[in-house]
């Protein structure tokens, strides 16, 4: 089993990718689930320039005939969606939305639910169009670039991050949830994900499990201390108490008992500031240290009394005398706020 720490449990990087509206872009290359019949785009951005030209944020585009979806920045400095409806090169069909804001992040989102295309501003809707769409079939998806059947251009000025692509059409509400907080990767719909928060190198990893990494044509990594998207929320409804052992094979001591405690969930969980009580006495407590516990989803840790087993994390109450009542006790596990996560009940306290 391995336990991360150090750097996997630091906050996220605030850093991002820049774009200088002349020639930078990245590419992710053409996969099916990036042009679903239903969808959601959706991205952070700061627009720094370009105002009176069009800048496409997001592009998975082919115009020979129209097909697929953009989120531009309009000539006419208003945000704008647009989607194909597979007629002939001009087969363009938008909605417009508010006035593009300089210098100010701001979250431009697009779904389309099988009749409606609609555009979200910060999370709000913008305005919304019967449409017919045909989606993209072989071209790649651009970010920061438009017009992905010949050279590139349409470029974007400023910064781009979170971008992602959904298999269903999110709501307002939808939207709203999650609007200010980065996501884990594997929400119910999440069909890519690209953070843009690497800083460093010439590859964008897709956090989602598709796997479709881009590669930077140019764009730069900035510093940015000023983004007001926080970091993901753990998903903690995976992790539970699976076992406690409270008869130990060392007498008196039983040093070697021990409480076991697993990841069953889909994703890594910083356990870090968590903490193990037993119910026999509020004297009997164990935190995980701050800043050094990522618990792998599948794998599992163990706190005993008083050994140290680095095969299941190395982790101990340090106890002198046996932690676990043999005629019945309880195990709880709480995270970093205090809230109750998991119980394990065994004997008497069973069957309370």
């Amino acid at each position: 089993m391995t336990i991360a720490n150090g750097d996997a449990a630091a906050p996220v990087s605030t850093c991002t990718l820049s774009f200088d509206g002349k020639s930078q872009y990245v590419e992710v290359p053409y996969k099916p689930e990036q042009n679903p019949d239903v969808f959601t785009i959706s991205a952070w951005v700061k627009v720094t320039g370009g105002q009176g030209t069009w800048r496409s944020v997001i592009t998975s585009r082919d115009d020979q005939p129209s097909r697929g979806y953009i989120i531009y920045g309009g000539s006419n400095n208003k945000w704008q969606t647009w989607v194909g409806n597979g007629v002939s090169a001009n087969g363009w069909m938008s909605v417009t939305g508010g006035d593009i804001q300089l210098n100010t992040w701001t979250h431009v989102a697009a779904s389309f639910d099988g009749e409606v295309l609609e555009l979200f501003i910060n999370g709000q809707s913008a305005g919304k169009e019967k449409v017919t769409y045909t989606k993209n079939t072989q071209r790649p998806l651009r970010i920061g670039a438009g017009a992905t059947e010949v050279g590139a251009r349409y470029f974007y000025h400023g910064q781009i991050a979170e971008v992602s692509v959904w298999n269903v059409a999110r709501s307002e509400a939808d939207l709203q949830q999650s609007i200010n907080q980065r996501l884990r990767g594997d929400e119910a719909g999440l069909v890519d994900y690209w953070p843009l928060n690497e800083c460093s190198g010439d590859t964008v990893s897709d956090r989602s499990s598709s796997g479709n990494s881009g590669s930077l044509h140019g764009a730069t990594w900035q510093t940015i201390d000023d983004f007001p998207v926080q970091p993901a929320a753990p998903d903690t409804a995976g992790v539970v108490i699976t076992e406690v052992v409270y008869k130990g094979k060392i007498k008196r001591s039983q040093s070697d008992e021990y409480i076991e405690i697993a990841n069953q969930g889909s994703s890594a969980v910083d356990i870090s500031g968590w903490k193990v009580t037993s119910a026999a006495s509020d004297r009997q407590v164990f935190f995980f240290p701050e800043g050094t516990v990522v618990l792998p989803a599948g794998e599992s840790v163990r706190v005993y009394t008083d050994q140290v087993h680095p095969e299941t994390g190395g982790f101990t109450f340090g106890s002198g005398t046996a932690i676990w009542n043999d005629k019945g006790d309880r195990g709880t596990l709480f995270d970093g706020d205090g809230q109750e996560v998991s119980t394990w009940s065994y004997g008497a306290m069973a069957e309370e």
